[in-house]
């Protein structure tokens, strides 16, 4: 008996044997793909030695019983496609295909592409429309040569895409597994079971449907209703696929939610009618750009990658967009593909840096907190201590919360200290008189660091500029910082406009 009641298997692995000689290592590609992606489906199922694959290992030859295989396709609870050039030539993976699919359950149907076609070149319907995970990139070297990634080729890439299609087939397993009866007699057909088995969220499924459902208004991912607008993370080329599912997974941990919940279809209008449709609902767009120039269709004629720019400038959302600092612009060829990894949007660093960053856009900015409760951040250098007690002391005495900067203690008690103050105050009173001007600058740069971590900025944030009167300029102006000149003297009418706002 297979996991799922009713069938003999759940996987089925359809793949043109030629795709299966051993390499120059000895290594047989699609067996080792078959132990992987069981080993990744029993452990993320939890049903280790409960999940049955079937698949052949033997070549077919002019007396095998191809009448048994196609059997057995009928009595898999999912079919996945080895797509290569091969597979889309060969007449029995047609068969295998065609029988899968006459079942009426295409929703079950997943697709790998272990080598892409070339120029016009098809597969069987409907596995051209289909989405297929890539486990191929274009070598560093010959960038337009494809190889197939393998656990010695890139590892980390190869095994996040067997993990990708293992959840993809576990979680269409589960939901077969919850609404399948319990077994019937042999007699009774065998398809009726799964009349009403739609798919699982987040599950392949062919693109034509996708296509459809992206004219209605897409649906936004629960976690919006609490005020996190989605974030579209856009279609990229194949060597940055890897970088994609990191963002992806990234701000899955901070329960933000991303668009799309399933990769766009590959036509023209279809395409832009799903992007569109994501972005209708969506706070940010977020472009990964790399050293290769995104494809040009006839049905799209300016490219993937300009399409969904297009789109979120139309559609007015926050635009981010990414590329290594360590990209050789000599070495791109296509000037208008340059032209965009020149944008004004585009942010050169490192990755991990781009990731904080894109959380940092798409996490809305809490409700500011009423200046009646703020507390007051006095901060002043040791020399100007007693003017800083002053400021402080009148402020207790209105009634209001203030705390003032403590100098003394060890270098790490100091700094947390002041970093503490610094996020969490309400509004700030920064005293410059007898300190060295290089304090108060080094304090400025230290707040716009920690400016980010802030609930929101301080209301109000005034510069002391105390006595004695003769002192070089700060050279630091910032749009949220009041300067109020006290150089003669903290007189009445002065410590008046000190306080306005905030006493």
């Amino acid at each position: 008996m297979a996991f799922v009641n009713g069938y003999d298997y759940d996987v089925f692995i359809s793949y043109a044997h030629a795709d299966n000689e051993a390499d120059a290592l000895g290594e047989a590609w699609v067996s080792v793909f078959v132990q992987n992606l069981q080993t990744a489906l029993e452990q993320r199922s939890g049903q280790v030695g409960q999940i049955k694959f079937y698949y052949d290992n033997t070549n077919l030859q002019g007396n095998h019983p191809l009448e048994e295989i196609l059997r057995n396709v009928t009595r898999s609870a999912t079919f996945v496609a080895v797509c290569s050039p091969t597979y889309a030539t060969r007449e029995w993976t047609r068969d295998e295909l065609r029988t899968f699919v006459g079942a009426g359950e295409p929703t079950r149907l997943f697709a790998i592409e272990r080598i892409p076609l070339y120029g016009s070149d098809r597969y069987p319907d409907p596995l051209n429309d289909y989405h297929r995970i890539p486990f191929w990139q274009k070598d560093q070297v010959e960038a337009d040569i494809a190889l197939p990634i393998t656990p010695q080729l890139n590892a980390q890439l190869y095994y996040a895409r067997v993990h990708k299609l293992a959840e993809q087939i576990r979680g269409q397993l589960m939901q077969m597994r919850e609404r399948a009866p319990a077994p019937q007699p042999a007699a009774m057909p065998r398809m009726a079971a799964f009349a009403q088995v739609s798919p699982a969220p987040g599950v392949s499924s062919p693109q034509p449907a996708r296509a459809q459902q992206a004219t209605a208004s897409a649906p936004v991912p629960a976690a919006a209703a609490g005020g996190m607008r989605p974030v579209v993370v856009a279609q990229v080329t194949e060597d940055l696929e890897y970088e994609r599912e990191q963002l992806v997974s990234y701000l899955g941990q901070f329960n933000i939610p991303v668009l799309p919940a399933e990769p766009y279809p590959q036509g023209g209008n279809d395409f832009r009618a799903a992007v569109a449709a994501d972005l209708a609902g969506a706070g940010t767009f977020v472009q990964l750009l790399g050293p290769v120039s995104p494809r040009k269709t006839r049905d799209l004629p300016e490219g993937y990658l300009v399409a969904q720019n297009d789109l979120a400038v139309q559609a007015g959302v926050k635009i981010v967009k990414w590329r290594s600092p360590t990209l050789d612009l000599e070495r791109v060829m296509d000037k208008d593909y340059k032209a965009q990894l020149l944008g004004e949007t585009v942010i050169m660093t490192g990755f991990e840096s781009f990731k904080a960053e894109v959380v940092r856009l798409a996490t809305p900015p809490p409700p500011p907190v009423p200046h009646d409760d703020a507390v007051v951040f006095v901060n002043a250098d040791i020399p100007d201590q007693n003017l800083a007690e002053s400021v402080f002391k009148t402020l207790r005495d209105k009634k209001m919360p203030v705390i003032l900067a403590q100098p003394h203690g060890t270098a790490k008690e100091v700094r947390e200290d002041l970093e503490r103050n610094w996020r969490e105050c309400g509004a700030v009173i920064l005293v410059y008189g007898q300190a060295n001007p290089f304090w108060v600058r080094n304090q400025i740069m230290l707040y716009t660091r920690l400016k980010s971590t802030r609930r929101a900025p301080p209301k109000p944030f005034r510069l002391l500029y105390a006595p004695p009167e003769d002192k070089p300029p700060v050279g630091v102006a910032l749009p949220e910082v009041d300067e109020v000149d006290c150089r003669e003297g903290l007189t009445p009418e002065r410590v008046d406009q000190l306080l306005s706002g905030i006493a």
